[in-house]
């Protein structure tokens, strides 16, 4: 992996989608929610994939580049562009760590409706907390997996505006793999079925969704200014 500047679309668009989510939660916000760290993974929007995994703390740079490769090796994805940084997420909060990358082999299969959940929680669960994100720009005949359980996590489905949503609870980290289905028939459609498309969230589940996504907007907001500025380079 190289790390370098990425594309200034990118960050144009991530920060669009964030300032939307943000606006969406207005007063109805509530910080007992929040994770401990959170994927954002955007396809369909540009030729290639962008992502970016967030923490909500600061986090050495090592440990985050040590995230992401073991993340890339347990999707088999081949990734680049990518960019390391920490930053307040507000004017004299707690900082955070951001680490935004391009998936250049693809992080979703469209043709099969396949999107990656076990690589994330392999290799974050040390965090408690979990949320993965995937939105996407474009129609997937979804066939992931949903709300799920067993003896090592909780992961909690939701699904509204063609973005993917899964809260991970780590309950037991004595594991290296949990063996989630890639594929799973679509679940009959019923009162309350949460499923693909779904337009509306219960629970309250929209209002976190966009709580998580707005917490990265103040490590975003650096990142544009800082590449502005033309951080750095290196190899990872």
């Amino acid at each position: 992996m190289i790390l370098k500047r990425s594309s200034t679309l990118f960050v144009v668009l991530t920060l669009g989608i964030l300032t939307l989510a943000a606006s969406f939660a207005g007063a109805q916000m509530q910080t007992g929610d929040t994770p401990d760290v959170m994927a954002l993974i955007i396809s369909g929007s540009m030729p290639q994939d962008m992502a970016s995994i967030i923490y909500n703390s600061e986090v050495p740079r090592a440990n985050a580049i040590a995230d992401l490769k073991e993340v890339a090796r347990l999707a088999g994805w081949k990734v680049s562009n990518v960019s390391v940084s920490t930053e307040a997420s507000a004017p004299g909060g707690p900082k955070m760590t951001s680490i935004d990358f391009q998936v250049d082999s693809g992080a979703v299969e469209w043709a099969t409706g396949i999107i990656q959940v076990e690589p994330f929680i392999v290799a974050l669960k040390r965090f408690d907390k979990i949320q993965i994100n995937y939105a996407l720009q474009g129609k997937l005949p979804f066939r992931s997996i949903r709300d799920y359980q067993n003896k090592y996590v909780d992961i909690d489905f939701d699904t509204t505006n063609r973005t993917y949503s899964y809260a991970v609870t780590v309950k037991d980290r004595d594991f290296d793999k949990l063996g989630l289905p890639l594929i799973v028939s679509q679940p009959k459609e019923g009162p309350g079925a949460k499923t693909a498309g779904n337009t509306t969230g219960g629970s309250g589940k929209i209002i976190w969704l966009a709580l998580l996504l707005a917490l990265a907007a103040g490590v975003v907001v650096y990142v544009i200014s800082s590449r502005a500025a033309g951080k750095s380079k290196g190899a990872v």
